[in-house]
């Protein structure tokens, strides 16, 4: 592998790597199905003692960083034939109430998608450094790609992480001040193929970013330890272009 390294196979591996975790990402973020539930309220109505429908906890079918669906339930018919529908909205990323509960869901949620969007942005640059490192074959470029993608992986870890705090602080830490959730929804609740595209996502770019990291490391070893064949290729570019240029000129009369 040594021989072949930053040409063939690995560093097509690290391209399509990257490309995919670029793919994964910009999926796991533009959709809304990062958490769903299968609760149905229609059918649980009596697991509420409010007399207020404002007063009913969110129950949440399928959420994303920045979307939500949830049930939402008819005052005027809240009985045996309640009207249950679900409705959409974005994410209020704004603190309503100033307690420690609150705290925790509303900074975890808004790091995991500034997270998110940072991740974007790195695997953006990176694929488009690999595309010129794998056209101009040079080790500063590939370190760049691993940097970049390395450190795409490491936010990456970091929102998925977040994300998982603020899910399940949200459903098992809520006060006895608060509304509870009916029994059952809790249990409900589960992470959706959103969030897993995002973890796959990871994989991606742990798995390019580290390849990347050994080609510019092979090829940083063979300008350092054979300098002889550099300055071989460097002589024999000069002697090229010295041809080419008394080729084009005009000899004097």
């Amino acid at each position: 592998m040594a021989g072949t390294l930053g040409k063939g196979w690995p560093m097509y591996s690290a391209f399509c790597a990257g490309i995919l975790s670029l793919i994964l990402q910009s999926a796991s973020i533009g959709t809304d199905y990062w958490i769903s539930s299968d609760y149905a309220v229609g059918e649980h109505l009596s697991d509420f003692n409010v007399s207020d429908v404002s007063d009913l906890p969110r129950i949440v079918q399928h959420a994303g960083l920045w979307r939500l669906c949830y049930h939402n339930v008819n005052i005027t018919l809240y009985d045996s034939e309640a009207d249950v529908h679900i409705r959409c909205s974005k994410v209020s990323f704004k603190q309503t109430e100033d307690t420690p509960y609150n705290k925790v869901v509303f900074y975890c949620e808004v790091l995991a998608a500034s997270f998110a969007c940072i991740v974007i942005v790195l695997q953006v640059f990176g694929v488009l450094s690999g595309v010129q490192a794998c056209w101009q074959m040079k080790s500063s470029l590939y370190t760049d790609c691993g940097l970049m993608f390395s450190f795409a992986a490491i936010f990456d870890a970091a929102t998925v992480s977040l994300y998982l705090v603020a899910v399940l602080y949200k459903l098992n830490e809520r006060p006895a001040g608060m509304e509870q959730y009916p029994e059952g929804y809790a249990d409900s609740v589960d992470f959706a193929w959103s969030f897993y595209c995002c973890a796959i996502a990871f994989l991606c770019a742990s798995f390019s970013g580290t390849l990347y990291l050994l080609i510019a490391r092979h090829w940083k070893k063979q300008e350092i330890y054979n300098p002889a064949a550099e300055e071989a290729k460097d002589k024999n570019k000069d002697q090229k272009f010295t041809y080419r240029r008394s080729i084009i000129s005009i000899p004097k009369l």
